[in-house]
């Protein structure tokens, strides 16, 4: 049975759930969470789901989760692949709109501001909002993607998609 560290149970429904599988992520982790943390609109929940990492994934998600209600963290002793991953962190959330996070993806401060906006500026609102993205290297530097994806760490400044799921 994986760990469970559970945030927000206050009985209010939440706008945006983020939802972060995760596995071997150390290295960028940490920066991802204080990034998503850094939202100027706080009405989210984000749900980590370890997929039994080796390295210091485990103490990282652990860390953030004791300091902020919103974050819930799930560790599963052994791993249940990539897909698995993906369905467990999704069916553990339970707002209006979801949002995929990547450990090595940084969101902007007012990313999911703007994307409810964008999803409420429409009565019939689309399945999925995503604005434009940047593209950063290891050292946090900014650069031009000249699309060839081989040579391109999985690194973005997002950003991202946004998708509607509960509606």
């Amino acid at each position: 049975m994986p760990s469970l560290h559970s945030g927000l149970n206050n009985g209010t429904k939440l706008i945006v759930s983020i939802g972060l599988p995760v596995f071997n992520g150390a290295n960028f982790l940490a920066e991802a969470i204080e990034s998503i943390l850094a939202q100027e609109m706080g009405d989210f929940e984000l749900m980590i789901s370890d997929n039994a990492s080796t390295d210091e994934t485990p103490a990282i998600c652990e860390r953030y989760a004791a300091l902020d209600a919103r974050i819930s963290y799930v560790r599963h002793p052994a791993n249940m692949g990539a897909a698995n991953n993906y369905n467990h962190v999704f069916h553990c959330t339970s707002a209006k709109y979801f949002k995929w996070a990547a450990h090595d993806d940084l969101l902007k401060p007012r990313f999911l501001s703007e994307c409810i906006a964008a999803f409420e500026a429409f009565e019939t609102p689309p399945a999925i909002v995503y604005p434009r993205s940047e593209f950063i290297d290891d050292a946090g530097m900014c650069f031009v993607w000249t699309g060839t994806p081989c040579i391109l760490r999985r690194r973005i400044l997002r950003y991202g998609s946004f998708a509607r799921s509960k509606v």
